[in-house]
């Protein structure tokens, strides 16, 4: 299976652990299965950038609470 699912059109990215803001969308693949960074789950300093405005991302592998 692919490490990541993109439908640009939708501004959806699924994907398994998370994304590193500051490089997506060109970081190491071992980002997708692996990342547990808090940067990920605060979306408040995310990079203003194109690729990351209204990005919706599904993700799994580290519960957090919201």
């Amino acid at each position: 299976m692919p490490l990541i699912h993109q439908a640009p059109e939708r501004k959806l990215v699924f994907v398994h652990a998370g994304i590193e803001p500051a490089s997506f969308p060109n970081e190491p693949e071992e980002t997708y299965l692996w990342t547990r960074s808090d940067r990920f789950f605060n979306d408040e300093p995310w990079p203003e950038r194109d690729e990351l405005r209204n990005l919706t991302v599904m993700h799994g592998h580290t519960p957090a609470l919201v």
